[in-house]
């Protein structure tokens, strides 16, 4: 049922926290995040002569001599990285090698004093003068983002900031990206927990799996079932629950003992466990499906639209979209016809969450789409209302 949102919300997180392929690292992006290049903001250009490389400025220039293999042509300062007889060095603006081409990899100074280096299948940092500032011992490339590093030893990973000091020992099995918050999610031992990027533990290692936060929530597993912990790692919701979705609206969705419910921010239960599935309530009306049938309560759970349709849509006003003999309309309270079941779809878009409480619901007939506000106002395609027997349907002004 693609309109049902609980299948939304509840399903992403449903396969991060049971599916193992997602906590391995090699399945994660160590670098930073993936970018297209503008190679016309680059401030060289590498020219090839005869098989041979060198740079030239945006002058045309030749401020690299075209002798070597190949040029990091990304690199905006000097010393530039520079292959020679299979290996890598690095010239200065006069063109002195100095750093010997002795590396298997550099991978630039990123206008930093040091750089990653590879030699004999191992990595390390030197400095603009081939000083060694970290070993060159490790198994990955050392390679700064947001101001942290991964380093990784004999399959373990710990984190250096810029100033080349440890922030946390090398003993960690897995790392995730730091997300805005500042926070990652880390395992250790087999078990699962949350670090910042200052190296400090926000959530010990106990779980058996966690996610990152959102709005200041984190879900963990335990012992097969389910809770959420804050930013200071405190448990503010057991784990008494076999899915939660994340916090919306102060609003958990969750399921135990295989009947869903709603949650407060802090586990206090809004809408009982009685029901097959249920939705965000993101005003008065909360939908929810009981014996295969969907239907309306309030935040008080009485019932105010009968269990008999096939779906129903979350609102913010006195009107209902719901599915009914496989096509979709709208009812007011007193279940009078707004909009005739003649769609063949109707869902709400993809960016309720940050546009709310500007919804929009956009109905489909013949594959054809028609939007509407949250009011029900018609706002795009309103001439194909005609085409459907509805000329005189609101449209916004």
């Amino acid at each position: 049922m693609k309109s049902t949102i609980f299948t939304m919300l509840l399903g992403v997180f449903i396969n991060v926290i049971f599916n193992n392929d997602v906590y391995a690292q090699e399945n994660v992006t160590e670098l930073g995040p993936t970018v297209s290049v503008d190679y016309s903001a680059l401030s060289f250009e590498k020219v090839v002569i005869n098989g041979k490389v060198g740079l030239k400025d945006k002058k045309g220039n030749i401020v690299i001599p075209v002798e070597y293999e190949d040029v990091d042509v990304f690199e905006t300062k000097f010393p530039i990285a520079v292959k020679k007889n299979d290996f890598w060095g690095a010239v200065d603006s006069d063109g002195n090698m100095v750093i010997p081409a002795q590396y298997e990899g550099l991978f630039r100074f990123q206008d930093k004093n040091y750089a990653s280096v590879k030699k004999n299948n191992k990595y390390g940092l030197i400095d603009k003068t081939n000083q060694i500032l970290l070993p060159i011992q490790y198994d990955q490339d050392l390679w700064f983002y947001d101001g942290l590093a991964r380093i990784r030893l004999n399959e373990k990973i710990g984190l250096i900031n810029e100033q080349l000091k440890i922030i946390y020992p090398i003993e960690l099995n897995d790392l995730y990206a730091f997300d805005e918050t500042g926070s990652a999610v880390a395992s250790k031992n087999g078990k699962w927990g949350l670090i910042d990027n200052k190296g400090k533990i926000i959530a010990p290692f106990l779980y058996d799996a966690v996610s990152s936060f959102y709005n200041n929530r984190a879900q963990y597993k335990l012992n097969k079932k389910m809770g959420m912990i804050n930013r200071s790692g405190k448990v503010v919701i057991p784990n008494n629950y076999e899915t939660l979705s994340n916090l919306y609206f102060n609003q958990i969705i969750a399921k135990k003992e295989g009947k869903a419910g709603l949650l407060d921010s802090v586990g206090k239960v809004i809408i009982p466990f009685k029901y097959d599935l249920v939705q965000l309530g993101l005003k008065d009306y909360i939908p929810a499906r009981k014996n295969d049938k969907w239907g309306y309560i309030n935040k008080s759970n009485n019932v105010v639209i009968d269990f008999k349709y096939d779906d129903a849509l979350m609102n913010t006003a006195d009107f209902f979209v719901v599915k009914q003999k496989d096509k979709y309309g709208a009812i007011d309270k007193d279940g009078k016809i707004i909009l005739p079941f003649i769609f063949d779809e109707a869902i709400i878009s993809d960016n309720f969450i940050t546009s709310y409480p500007s919804l929009q619901y956009i109905f489909t007939k013949d594959e054809q789409s028609i939007y509407f506000n949250e009011k029900l106002e018609c706002i795009k395609n309103c001439r194909k209302l005609s085409k459907l027997g509805l000329d005189n349907y609101r449209v916004k002004k």
